[in-house]
């Protein structure tokens, strides 16, 4: 692996690493719900934070080493992570059953 391989990893995890928040978002949502309130507007904001908090560090990582800008932003790999394994776009009438 070249160094340029190894910082442009470098970025990714560090930027990943701020946004393991995901546990904090996972506890927020527990206690919402234990007290009655509706989580969902609150987690909805949190996700998008971290991933803009996360698209914002690593490009100001790889701004500093030189390194250019990912094409894509995390929300954008993200919907297309979940674009591509939507339950709703596979034809489970041939799936067997367990």
């Amino acid at each position: 692996m070249n160094d340029n391989a190894v910082i442009e990893v470098l970025c990714e995890q560090a930027a990943d690493i701020r946004a393991l928040l995901v546990v904090n978002c996972f506890l927020t949502q527990t206690l919402l719900e234990s007290v009655g309130v509706q989580p969902e507007p609150l987690m909805n904001a949190i996700e998008q934070l971290n991933l803009d908090l996360g698209d914002q560090i690593e490009n100001s990582l790889r701004s500093r080493l030189g390194l250019q800008k990912r094409d894509q932003t995390r929300a954008e790999r993200l919907q297309r992570f979940r674009d591509q394994f939507d339950p709703a776009k596979f034809d489970w009438s041939n799936k067997p059953v367990n």
